[in-house]
Parts: C-alpha cells; structure tokens; sequence
C-alpha cells in the first residue's frame, strides 16, 4: 500500500489552484518537511510561498556574507538593541571616562606646575657684570650728552648771528640810500604780544609752526622798534630757515621799509648796543636750558640704574629665601622622624618610670621636665617664636591625649599646635580654635606605643549567604523560577498556576499577583526602571506587564512552543524570549507591532537560557552550543559543549561566561577565546532544567542541584567552600542579589532567603 508524502501533497494542491509546485514549501510544526516526509494524521501542514529575492533573517544574513562582514568598516552606523546608533552610545561613553579622569587631569596640570617650579629654583640664575662693559656704556651716554649739549649751543649760536647779520643788512638798500635806521612806529602794538604767546605755544604741530613762523618773520623784519623781541623756539628756527633761504635780501628789506615810518629819535648806536644785550640774554638763557635738560636726563639715568639694580638684588634675594625654604623642609622632615624616634624611646621610658611608680600624679611631674626638654627639637617653625601657656602635656613634641583633661586644656595650647597635632594624625587641621580642640579630643586615645609596628591586617575572604532568613510560602504551585529585580530591592516568583508575584525583599511581603497566562509561568524579568515587568508561559506567548496597575500592555504571540526564557535589555526598549521552537524573537517595548523586530533562528533545538548584557546576546541551546551574538559587530561566536546547557549567564565583570549543563558540570568560559578556564563538578544534573550564577563580586559559583542542595565553588581554586541545604526536594531556580551575599532558592511551592548572619542580628544591624 502505498503512503502519501509531503511532495504528494504538493503536488495536488499545485494542479488544483495551479501554480508550480517549485514556488511554495510545506512547514509542519514551525519547521521545513521535505518532499519524500511521510504524512502524519492529525498533523498541521501549511503551504507557504517562496518569497522572490527576499534577504532571510539574521541567521541567513551571516551565511549569506561569509567573510564579507570582516571587511566591514562602518561600525558606527550599526544599531544596538534599543535602536540606538553605535556612534551616540561611544560618545557617551567618551565623554563618561573623560569626565571621570577630570580630576586625575587636573592632579596631574597641579603635579607639573609644581615640577616647573621646582626646576626653576633648582637652577642657578645667570647675572651679567662685566664691568668694562658698563663703565663704556656710561662713557657713551656721557659723550651723547655732551655733543647733544654742543649741538645745541652752535644751533643757538648760528641763529643769533644769522639774524644779526639780517639786521645790519636790512638799511643797506641797491640804490644806495644810506638813510639811518629810524625807529618803526607800529600801529596796533597791543596785538604784538599775542602773536608772540601764540608762537612760543606753536611747538604741538606743523600747522601751527607754519603760522607761528610766518609771524616770526614779520617781527624780524619791525625790528627797528625800540622794544626788543623774543627768540623763537628750535621748532619755529627750523621753519624760519627756508623762508630766509628761499627769500632775497632785497625783497625782507624793501617789505619792511615799506611796513615802517622811520622816526629820528633813536641812533644807530643805541639800537646796536640793544641788540647786543638782547643776543646776551638769548644766549645765557639757553645755555641755562640746556644744562637743566642734561641734568635732568642724567637723573633719569640714574634713577633707571638705581631700579635695575634694586631689581636685581630682590631677584637674588628671592631666590635665596626659595633655597633657604627647601632647605628648611628638609630639616623639618628630618626633624620629624628625629621627634618620632624621640616619641618612641620617651614612651618606653614613661612606661617603665609609671611601672616603678606609686604615685600617679608624682610620675607625671618626673616625666613632664624631660618632655618639655625634648619639646625644643620639636618640627614646628623656627620663626614662629610666641610664647604658649602652661600646657598639660608636652609642649612642642607628641601631645599624650592621656594626660588631657577636658577641651579647654587643648584651646590653651593655640593654633598653630593644634594643627601640628591634627596633621600629625592625618586629621582635618582647618576650623576655629574650639573646633580644632574638639576634634582632637574626640579622637580615640591608642595605648600603643608609636613605636610599635603590625603587620596590615588581611583581607577578610568574602561572606557567603549560609544564614536562612525567612521562607515565603508563595502558594502558586511549583515555583518554576524566582528573580530578584534590578536593584535587588524586591523579587519575582513564577508559578505553575499561571500567576506571577512581586515581593519585598526585604519584608517578605506579597505585594502584587499578575494574571494573564493560560498556562505556567516559566520566567521573568523587571525593567531598571521597575515600571515594567515581563514574563514567558507554556502557552507560546510574552506578557508586558505593568507593575503599577498589574494590567496586561502587551501580549505577544509568535513562538511556535513554550518560551523557556525572556529579557529585558538595558534600557527596557527591547524584550528577548527565548523558546523551545530554537528561536529567539526580539519584541519592541515602545510599538505597537504585534511582530518581532528580529529573529534569530541559529539553533538547532530548543533555546533553553538567555542573558543580554549591553550589546551582547548569549544563550544556551539544547544542542549542546553556546551562542554569543555581538549586535555591535555583527558577529556570532559559538562555543561547543557536549551536553545540553540548561543556564548561561555573563560575569559581572563581562570577560567570561558561565554556563551549566545536564552532564551535572558547571564551565567558565573566556568570553573572546572561548577557553576553559574552569570546570566545578560535584552537584547533581542529569534530567531537570537547573540554574547557575556568580556572586555578586565574582568570587563564587553557585548552582541548583537535584539531591536539594546548592553547591558553591571557589572561582579560582574550583574547590566546593559551601554545600547549602535547601531540603530533600530539587532545587530548581535560584538569584543572587546584584549588590549584596544574599540568596534566593526555590524548592517546590516556597521561596526561601539566605544571608551571612541570622536574621535577628541583621535587624539590629539595620537599626543601628
């Protein structure tokens, strides 16, 4: 007898609605059946067409490339989970580690400012006196002074004669009329002495000097006045030369005969011995100038030597107290350990001297003589000299707190030595005088000698939750699965009667019941925010909860089995469900489309764990494969385990994995090279889907195990350090707080919490 096949099947549904058989593939159970696949009854086939030129899902995507996405470049255009492009999320973390090494910058502009100025105190500062070079530096400006002085005195002299020589020429005329020089009576006389204030105050510009000359030479052309004129100015001798030059003789003359009317009042003797005695006082008058010019550029010079040299002496001066204060903190330092070496020879003999005594106050007046002595090599600054009152201890060196009575006696000792004892004991040394004493009193007295030296005390080994605390009796059915949230502050139950619980953590309290699923519910996660909750069911679906309300947002439907698994990422944008049907689906949180954003569909049974970590995807497959998606670079790296995996997750400082499978052994991977770097064995898994985790510092391994335990594992040593009793059942699920060694267990229909200490002292802990 013949049985039907698959290709059968195809065929007769291709002649009927007639189209190519070719075109369309038949899926059973969410998966391809070849054409010679017998038909099974009661099974669902479904037809579906080939879609022309379509480009796969991711999976197809990374076959399809091959090497090709090695040679990819643009990795900053991608997208990570949350639809974020690559490039904003690096520069955010740019500018996240450049503002956290802002101080380390600025420590280190501080530490090379200091460094510079240290180098240039350390090095000796170059003075150059030669002193042939500076007696022939005065010679030249001695010499300068006498050819400008010089220079001066011919000028002066030059024009004194030139306008001599103008005068007794100006009544000598070409056609030979030797008439006496008569006094020029002048019209408007008054205006005179205006013009020559006006021209002495011509030296400010060119302009001015044109006009003041113009009406010099109209005065030197009247000058057979009686009343004698002015020399004008060098500015104004300057702008005389060119008209005298550019002029006759003939025409200055004939102009000032034609400007006067001689008078025969006046002889040509009385007007020569005028002239003379006006040329006199010119020149007695310059000559004056000139000398008070040469003193005062000579006082100039002086006062410029004096200042550079007083500048120079300040210079070496201060070089020398910057010298003399290194110095000064290196006999300070010295100082210091001489007065702790003192300190410590001064205790063992206080000691012995309190030991031979009967009396104590008598033993404290035979030590204080010997304390106050050795007070004088004290570390304090040699110029601070003022005197301090009677003190109740020692009076410059170590202060013995044993010997202080109250506060007052500490105000008594001042400033200056209570900020020497505070930042002797590595205490805040600013505030008042009062709040200084009060600090240093307040500080606990050590009866051990400063001396005496212990090695630093060691580490203590981390703390493991070994303490049962409370047990939550969730009454839900089994507990398939318990999760603490993001901030460890409450905790998640999934139950096998279709219902989800929010619980205090810290209280043990119920404080919400989500229902919603029609069948049990498997696993959970809460969003950083705890606004958000989502769950996976045995019914095929994903539930978006929200936690105020405990209403549904969304139900998302597409798995073709239960859903083992699901996530949320780091921002809660984007959910993960990871099912039995060997896919795993990414949902939008933040749209409303009823469809998956991206499917990954690598494995080849069931996906049984998941975890996302920033832009990295892992996850635990049936097959026996640990796969880790790199969102970022588009890349898939695969882990071979023998063994079906039941739980994966990342450590918490993201290089490794850790993984569990049913061969009841417990892998750490290296996340990059996929090295073993560890193997804990000694637990019991072989028939049940059990978890795994690491401490909160990455100090242990922890895992359920079927014989009711939870076994711990050093990281490093793979030694058990801790078998946990939880009870005789299996210990399905457990999570370990994100912060703090607490622990949550889930055996059968109750939850249970464990700590380091019993939960009375962690009561009194917290109230206190």
């Amino acid at each position: 007898e013949h049985e039907s096949t698959v290709g059968d099947l195809l065929g007769l549904l291709a002649s009927k609605e007639g189209f190519p058989s070719l075109d369309c593939y038949v899926k059973n159970n969410g998966r391809l059946s070849d054409h010679d696949h017998k038909l099974q009854a009661g099974a669902v086939y479904r037809v579906e067409p080939r879609l022309c030129g379509g480009k796969g899902g991711f999976g197809s995507m990374l076959r399809a490339l091959g090497a090709q996405i090695e040679k990819t470049t643009n990795r900053e255009a991608c997208r990570d989970l949350s639809g974020r492009r690559l490039r904003d999320v690096n520069h955010e973390k740019e500018m996240a580690e450049w503002l956290k090494k802002q101080a380390d910058r600025e420590a280190e502009k501080e530490q090379r400012r200091l460094e510079r100025i240290q180098r240039k105190l350390a090095e000796p500062k170059h003075y150059f006196t030669d002193t042939d070079y500076e007696q022939q530096c005065h010679d030249l400006s001695e010499r300068l002074e006498d050819s400008v002085l010089k220079g001066m005195q011919a000028s002066s002299s030059g024009l004194v004669q030139a306008d001599e020589g103008k005068s007794r020429k100006r009544p000598a005329t070409k056609n030979g009329h030797g008439a006496t020089k008569k006094k020029c009576f002048w019209t408007g006389v008054d205006g005179l002495d205006d013009m020559d204030s006006s021209d002495a105050d011509s030296d400010e510009g060119d302009a001015v000097a044109s006009s003041s000359s113009s009406v010099s030479a109209s005065v030197s052309g009247a000058s057979c006045s009686s009343q004698s004129t002015e020399v004008p100015t060098s500015t104004t001798r300057r702008s005389e030369k060119p008209e005298a030059q550019g002029q006759p003789s003939t025409s200055s003359s004939s102009s000032s005969s034609a400007a006067c009317s001689p008078t025969p009042e006046m002889s040509r003797e009385e007007e020569a011995e005028e002239k003379k005695e006006g040329t006199e006082q010119v020149v007695v008058e310059e000559e004056a100038g000139t000398e008070r010019v040469a003193e005062e550029e000579k006082a100039g010079a002086e006062r410029v030597a004096e200042e550079e040299k007083a500048g120079a002496e300040r210079v070496a001066e201060e070089e020398k107290a910057g010298g003399e204060r290194v110095a000064e903190k290196k006999a300070g330092a010295e100082r210091v350990a001489d007065q702790e070496k003192t300190g410590t020879e001064r205790s063992v003999k206080d000691g012995r001297t309190q030991e031979n005594s009967s009396d104590g106050p008598e033993s404290e007046k035979a030590v204080l003589p010997e304390t106050e002595d050795m007070g004088e090599s004290s570390s304090c600054p040699p110029e601070r000299t003022d005197p301090q009152p009677a003190q109740p201890a020692q009076s410059e060196g170590e202060l013995d707190l044993l010997s202080v009575d109250g506060v007052e006696d500490l105000e008594a000792l001042g400033l200056e030595r209570l900020k020497a004892e505070l930042m002797r004991r590595g205490m805040k040394c600013g505030g008042t005088l009062q709040e200084r004493a009060a600090r240093l009193f307040s500080q606990p007295v050590s009866t051990v000698s400063p001396g005496m030296s212990f090695p630093a005390p060691r580490p203590e080994p981390p703390r493991l939750p070994q303490h049962l605390l409370r047990t939550l009796e969730c009454q839900q059915g089994a507990v398939r699965a318990v999760r603490f949230n993001a901030d460890g502050n409450y905790l998640l139950t999934c139950g096998s009667d279709k219902s989800l619980k929010l619980w205090s953590a810290s209280r043990g309290a119920l404080l919400k019941t989500y229902t919603g699923h029609g069948y049990e519910v498997l696993d959970a996660d809460g969003s950083y925010d705890n606004s958000q909750l989502c769950s996976c069911s045995s019914d095929k679906t994903v539930i978006l909860w929200d936690v105020a309300t405990g209403q549904v947002t969304r139900k998302l439907r597409g798995h073709a089995g239960r859903v083992n698994c699901v996530r949320f990422n780091e921002e809660a944008t984007v959910m993960l469900s990871g099912s039995i049907d060997g896919t795993v689906r990414c949902w939008d949180t933040r749209s409303r489309r009823m469809e998956p954003i991206q499917v990954l569909d690598e494995a080849r049974d069931g996906i049984s764990s998941l975890e996302v970590v920033e832009h990295e995807l892992l996850t635990g497959s049936v097959d026996g494969r640990l796969r880790r998606y790199d969102l970022r670079m588009g890349q898939l790296h695969v882990d071979f385990v023998s063994s079906p995996i039941t739980c994966v997750c990342f450590s918490q400082d993201g290089q490794c994995t850790l993984s569990s499978s049913l061969d009841a052994s417990v892998r750490l991977l290296d996340k990059s090279t996929g090295e073993m770097l560890g193997e804990y064995t000694g637990h019991q898994n072989k028939d049940y889907k059990l978890d795994c985790c690491l401490s909160n510092k990455d100090t242990h391994v922890l895992c359920c195990s079927e014989d009711g335990h939870v076994y711990c594992w050093d990281l490093v040593e793979g030694s058990i350090t801790l078998k946990l009793p939880v009870g005789k059942a299996v210990v399905q699920s457990l999570s370990f707080h994100p912060t703090e060694p607490r622990l949550l267990t889930a055996m059968e229909g109750r939850v249970q919490v464990w700590g380091t200490e019993p939960e009375d002292t962690e009561v009194e802990n917290s109230q206190g």
